[in-house]
């Protein structure tokens, strides 16, 4: 049985999203929330190179895989833009021991400065680690072709 996407309740789910938001203006990120079909939030930054462009970010998920708990899931992701061809390029497979989680039994529904700690906490880790990814000696799939439509 494949995992699945969990519901986060109402006001966790806004003090797990204040708490992202919060990381994100520390550290200079962008922050992307999605709420409309599933909780899906990102924290990201792209640089351009001479000879790529690079996007890191965690991507923060609230799921569930059947023989773990609940969590949420920090994943480490990297994109590369050549400026010489029009593909983007991610990495062929996250390490395992580079994604972390935090039981959503871990995260108390009474006290929002926990859950910002928590969250905070995981994320940080997550984000040293995307930020040690070297583009140039990464093992990468070509997996879109960009066109003019999606850049």
């Amino acid at each position: 049985m494949p995992g699945r996407f969990i519901d986060v309740p109402l006001e966790l789910g806004e003090w797990i999203a204040a708490a992202i938001k919060r990381f994100a203006d520390d550290h200079h990120l962008n922050c992307v929330l999605w709420h409309e079909d599933e909780h899906i939030w990102f924290v990201e930054q792209e640089r351009d190179y001479s000879s790529f462009s690079c996007r890191r970010r965690v991507q923060i998920t609230p799921y569930w895989d059947p023989g773990s708990e609940r969590g949420l899931y920090f994943v480490p992701q990297i994109f590369v833009m050549p400026k010489d061809r029009r593909v983007i390029k991610t990495l062929k497979q996250v390490n395992k021991d580079h994604i972390r989680s935090l039981s959503m039994l871990e995260l108390p529904r009474n006290n929002m400065d926990e859950v910002h700690r928590k969250v905070s906490r995981e994320l940080l880790s997550v984000w040293e680690i995307v930020q040690k990814y070297d583009p140039d000696a990464m093992d990468f799939d070509e997996v879109v072709q960009r066109t003019s439509e999606n850049g």
